[in-house]
Protein backbone atom coordinates (compact mmCIF):
# COMPACT_ATOMS: atom_id res chain seq x y z
CA UNK A 1 0.00 0.00 0.00
CA UNK A 2 1.29 3.42 -0.92
CA UNK A 3 4.01 2.19 -3.28
CA UNK A 4 4.46 0.99 -6.84
CA UNK A 5 4.30 -2.47 -8.38
CA UNK A 6 4.13 -4.29 -11.72
CA UNK A 7 7.10 -2.54 -13.34
CA UNK A 8 8.28 -2.90 -16.94
CA UNK A 9 11.53 -1.18 -17.96
CA UNK A 10 12.14 -0.06 -21.54
CA UNK A 11 15.15 1.64 -23.11
CA UNK A 12 14.16 5.09 -24.42
CA UNK A 13 17.55 5.87 -26.02
CA UNK A 14 21.20 5.22 -25.27
CA UNK A 15 21.61 6.04 -21.59
CA UNK A 16 17.91 6.81 -21.01
CA UNK A 17 15.32 4.50 -19.53
CA UNK A 18 11.57 4.57 -18.93
CA UNK A 19 9.80 2.41 -16.36
CA UNK A 20 6.07 1.79 -16.49
CA UNK A 21 4.54 0.94 -13.13
CA UNK A 22 1.25 0.86 -11.30
CA UNK A 23 0.25 1.82 -7.82
CA UNK A 24 -0.27 -1.04 -5.37
CA UNK A 25 -3.58 -2.86 -5.07
CA UNK A 26 -4.21 -1.72 -1.48
CA UNK A 27 -5.68 1.66 -2.48
CA UNK A 28 -7.93 1.42 -5.55
CA UNK A 29 -7.97 2.59 -8.14
CA UNK A 30 -4.63 1.30 -9.33
CA UNK A 31 -3.15 3.73 -11.86
CA UNK A 32 -0.24 3.62 -14.28
CA UNK A 33 2.73 5.99 -14.03
CA UNK A 34 6.01 6.47 -15.91
CA UNK A 35 9.43 6.95 -14.32
CA UNK A 36 12.66 7.98 -16.04
CA UNK A 37 16.34 7.25 -15.37
CA UNK A 38 19.66 8.01 -16.99
CA UNK A 39 21.54 5.19 -15.23
CA UNK A 40 18.87 2.51 -14.66
CA UNK A 41 19.38 2.78 -10.89
CA UNK A 42 18.00 6.16 -9.83
CA UNK A 43 14.43 6.85 -10.94
CA UNK A 44 12.17 9.90 -11.02
CA UNK A 45 8.44 9.10 -11.11
CA UNK A 46 6.29 11.51 -13.11
CA UNK A 47 3.44 12.32 -10.70
CA UNK A 48 0.95 12.76 -13.57
CA UNK A 49 -0.85 9.40 -13.98
CA UNK A 50 -1.07 7.81 -17.42
CA UNK A 51 -4.53 6.39 -16.69
CA UNK A 52 -7.85 7.61 -15.33
CA UNK A 53 -8.99 7.33 -11.70
CA UNK A 54 -12.32 5.86 -12.85
CA UNK A 55 -10.91 2.33 -13.39
CA UNK A 56 -8.04 0.13 -12.15
CA UNK A 57 -5.01 -0.16 -14.46
CA UNK A 58 -2.23 -2.65 -13.74
CA UNK A 59 0.46 -4.97 -15.11
CA UNK A 60 1.86 -2.77 -17.92
CA UNK A 61 4.22 -4.08 -20.58
CA UNK A 62 5.55 -2.25 -23.63
CA UNK A 63 6.98 -2.93 -27.10
CA UNK A 64 8.86 -0.25 -29.03
CA UNK A 65 7.08 0.71 -32.27
CA UNK A 66 9.13 3.77 -33.21
CA UNK A 67 12.15 5.85 -32.14
CA UNK A 68 10.20 7.53 -29.31
CA UNK A 69 7.00 5.49 -29.07
CA UNK A 70 5.89 2.22 -27.49
CA UNK A 71 2.74 0.12 -27.66
CA UNK A 72 1.63 -0.42 -24.06
CA UNK A 73 -0.56 -3.33 -22.99
CA UNK A 74 -2.14 -3.42 -19.53
CA UNK A 75 -5.03 -4.92 -17.59
CA UNK A 76 -8.05 -2.82 -16.63
CA UNK A 77 -10.84 -3.61 -14.19
CA UNK A 78 -13.80 -1.69 -12.76
CA UNK A 79 -12.91 0.62 -9.86
CA UNK A 80 -15.48 -1.01 -7.57
CA UNK A 81 -14.27 -4.56 -8.30
CA UNK A 82 -10.47 -4.44 -8.71
CA UNK A 83 -10.01 -8.22 -8.66
CA UNK A 84 -12.66 -9.15 -11.24
CA UNK A 85 -13.82 -8.20 -14.72
CA UNK A 86 -10.35 -7.62 -16.20
CA UNK A 87 -9.94 -6.52 -19.81
CA UNK A 88 -6.79 -6.21 -21.89
CA UNK A 89 -6.15 -2.63 -22.95
CA UNK A 90 -3.69 -1.11 -25.40
CA UNK A 91 -2.33 2.42 -25.75
CA UNK A 92 0.66 4.32 -27.12
CA UNK A 93 3.33 5.99 -25.00
CA UNK A 94 5.43 8.71 -26.62
CA UNK A 95 8.40 10.47 -25.06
Amino acid sequence: TGGYADSDIIQAADGNWVMLLSTGPGEPPQRLFAATSSDGLTWKVDQTPLTSATVNALDPTAIQIGPKSWRVYYAQSPKATPFAGHRLMVGTLTR
